[in-house]
């Protein structure tokens, strides 16, 4: 009989200590199952950021990728504006080249008009000269009236010979006048050029304008070739006294082109 009591309470008592650990465990059970929920939540938090990390990564080498392709199309583009830099430098050295040979032929054409201004001053003097020798010889115009109606029947012959060479002088002042015209506007042209070295577009084709003329200039300043001529006297009639007179000669010209 007094066993019994004992066992209930051995009983009782062990149940107590198995609620008890049963509620220990469940107790940690929660803390871990709480633990674990956390855990998972980490390794989420942490599968997204290196998820993120690697996006960021591709995204910075395919930006890297762009720049080092950028690099080599900026690396091309300096190396064609360096080649373009020396071709333009070797342009702008033949173009000073060119500015110095026209330069040159423009003193050349210079001194050119200077020594035909110096045979034209020569020409003019000779007239002068001829003109005070032809008033000389007006006095022995007078006492050689008598024989001055036998050269009448060249007189017309050299009244045309006169006119010609009249003509002939017109047409030489003339081209004299074309020539000094043509280097005021070749020395104005080169004026302009001066002014507009800068341009290269411009420049080149001013001298090749200014070339163009420079030959036509020299065309023009050929000599003129005279093939044969011929010096002989006039009838005396008198009728173009004081200018001519009996002694007065003529110097025929052939093959003379006045152009």
């Amino acid at each position: 009989m007094r066993r019994m009591p004992i066992l209930a309470a051995a009983t009782v008592v062990a149940l107590a200590l198995v609620a008890a650990g049963v509620g220990f465990l469940l107790g940690e059970l929660n803390q871990a199952n709480a633990d674990g929920r956390a855990a998972r939540q980490a390794l989420a938090q942490s599968n997204a950021d290196l998820v993120a990390i690697v996006e960021k990564h591709n995204t910075l080498a395919a930006d890297f990728d762009a720049l080092v392709i950028q690099r080599n199309t900026v690396a091309a583009e300096r190396d064609a504006l360096t080649s373009d830099l020396a071709q333009t430098k070797a342009d702008r050295d033949t173009l000073r080249n060119d500015v110095h040979e026209l330069s040159e032929e423009n003193r050349t054409l210079a001194h050119e008009k200077n020594v035909l201004t110096q045979e034209y001053d020569h020409l003019k003097g000779a007239h002068d000269q001829l003109t005070t020798t032809h008033e000389e010889l007006t006095v022995t115009h007078r006492q050689l009236t008598t024989t001055h109606e036998q050269l009448g029947a060249s007189h017309g012959a050299l009244q045309m010979s006169h006119l010609e060479l009249q003509t002939s002088h017109e047409t030489l002042q003339t081209s004299h006048e074309s020539l000094d015209a043509s280097y005021k506007d070749l020395t104005l042209k080169h004026t302009e050029l001066q002014q507009a070295a800068g341009t290269v577009q411009t420049l080149e084709a001013q001298a090749g304008n200014l070339r163009t003329e420079i030959a036509q200039l020299e065309e023009r300043r050929k000599p003129l070739i005279l093939a044969r001529e011929r010096v002989s006297g006039f009838a005396c009639t008198g009728s173009m006294e004081p200018k001519l007179t009996c002694l007065d000669t003529a110097t025929w010209l052939y093959d003379f082109k006045p152009e």
